[in-house]
Order: structure tokens, then sequence, then C-alpha cells
């Protein structure tokens, strides 16, 4: 009579793996990341023009923009040296953080309306990890490219603005310089935030607009129907106060030196600025977070 098989020990079988060979690391999500991110053709074309306009805004106040900031200096008396090359740079992130917010928008939103969502979702242990090596990411990119794209004009521009001293490396050029590429990269975070809370790239623009835009003027109307009906003491120096933190006015204070010294006698902090340039840009972001944490998709 045959022996009946005997069937190996359970100990004897390989062990399973601790997770599953699909799913994607944090490194691998910054991979991922930067792979759809580089691979989509708005990325360069929206880099690109930003850079463009960076250059033309640079060249342009290397020209005209010396003697404004001289005007500047006889009303105010604000100090700035107008013989640096980087007093020629602060036009330069105007055009670029709207250029620049687009990109964080369509980061997200592109994946939206291609379903690409589900398929990043699939390969993530838990949908936090996601949105932040995206977040790295598009914020590293954005600083980047603008890095690389204002340095350039700084050298484009020098041979053309005579007597003025190139100070890049200098204290008063780094924080032009790096202060306003960082100032871009939580633009692109702004419109990421944007984008991931409302998950339209339509309604994101109308959004960032509406916070860049109508929020100040829809604060100067209330500020001028407020003033009508009381004037209490400081009320004006209070309502400028304010307008200076709103999110198109605070981020110059972070790398340009127009807000180091009081204006109209209300006195302005550096750190006042970076706040408010801060506060503007991870409410939207945390909210975004949230609503992606939330959400079945």
């Amino acid at each position: 009579m045959s022996q009946p098989y005997a069937f190996p020990p359970y100990a004897s079988l390989p062990p399973a793996p601790a997770s599953s060979p699909w799913r994607l690391g944090f490194g691998g999500l910054l991979r991922s990341e930067w792979l759809k991110l580089r691979s989509m053709t708005s990325t360069w074309v929206l880099v690109g023009i930003s850079s463009v306009l960076g250059l033309y805004m640079t060249a342009t106040s290397a020209r005209a923009g010396l003697y404004f900031l001289d005007m500047l200096n006889q009303e105010y008396d604000t100090g700035i040296g107008i013989y640096n090359l980087s007093a020629s740079m602060w036009g330069a992130p105007v055009w670029s953080g709207v250029l620049l917010a687009l990109l964080g928008v369509l980061s997200i939103t592109n994946e939206y309306s291609s379903g690409m969502i589900r398929t990043t979702l699939t390969v993530t242990p838990s949908r936090w990890p996601a949105l932040a090596a995206k977040a790295i990411v598009v914020a590293a990119f954005a600083f980047v490219s603008t890095i690389v794209a204002e340095f350039l004009g700084a050298l484009l521009t020098l041979p053309q603005a005579t007597g003025v001293r190139f100070d890049l490396f200098l204290p008063s050029g780094l924080r032009v310089w790096v202060g306003s590429s960082l100032v871009l990269a939580l633009m692109a975070l702004l419109g990421l935030g944007l984008g991931t809370l409302v998950r339209s790239t339509a309604v994101s623009i109308v959004a960032y607009f509406g916070v860049m835009l109508i929020l100040p003027l829809l604060f100067l109307f209330g500020v001028a129907a407020a003033s009508s009906t009381y004037s209490g003491p400081d009320s004006s120096d209070v309502a400028f106060w304010m307008l200076l933190h709103m999110p198109a006015v605070a981020p110059f204070g972070v790398f340009t030196t127009i807000f180091d010294k009081p204006i109209e006698g209300v006195p302005i902090a550096v750190a006042g600025a970076v706040g408010a340039t801060l506060f503007w840009t991870l409410v939207p972001l945390g909210l975004g977070f949230w609503a992606f944490q939330k959400r079945d998709v």
C-alpha cells in the first residue's frame, strides 16, 4: 500500500513579501511624479514662456526700472541700491508667478481629466505621500527653473546696464535672486493646492485670480465703505497694513527691500511679508490635502 503524500511543513514555504511589488515607496513616488511632470508638454511650454517673460522684464527694468527706483529713493528714502543688478530683477516674477501657478494647477488636474489619478492611488500605500511627493517635485522644479532663468537674465542684462554692479552672489542680490525663486515655488504650490481642492483647471485658474486680484479689490471696497461710517484712530494705517499683506502684495516684501522701512508711516516687517506669503500658500494647499484624503477619488 502506497504511503500518503506528506505536505512540507508551513515553515519551509518562502516568506510572503512584506508589501506588494507594485506598491511604490516614497522614493518611487518622487521618481513617478518627476516623470509625469516632465512628460507633460504644458510643463515646458509654461516654463519657456515664463523664462522669456522674465528675461524681458529684467531687460526692460535694466533700462527704465533703475530710473524709477531712483525716483522712489528720492520720494520715500527706501535706501535701495540702484546700482545693483538685482534691482532690475524685481519685475521678473510678476508674470512668471502666474504661469508657474498654472503649472501647479495642471500637475494635478491633468491627472483627474485623464483618469491617471486612479492609477496613482492604486500604487500608493496611502494618499498623503502621493500628494506630498507631487508638491515636492512641483516646488523643486519651479525653484530650479526660476533660479536658472533669472541667472541667465542677469548675465544677458549686465552688458547694457552701464555702471550697475553684478551683486547676485552678495546678500543684496541673493535676497532678490533666491527669494524670488522661493516665492515662485510657493506660487506653484498655491496652484497645486487650488487644483487639488477643486479638480478643475478652469475653476482653479479663476480661483487663483480671485485670490490674487479680486480679494484685494474686495478688501479695498470694504475699507472704503467702512471708512464712510467709521473713522477711528489709525484706521487708515490698519487698512494699509492689511493691504500690504494681501496675497498679491506680500510676496514683494520677501525678495525686495521696499518693505524694510516704514511706508507712509506704517511699519512693515520682512517677517510679516514672509508669514503672509506662507499663509496664503499653505491654507489652500492644506485644504487641498484635506479634500484629497476625504474624497473617494
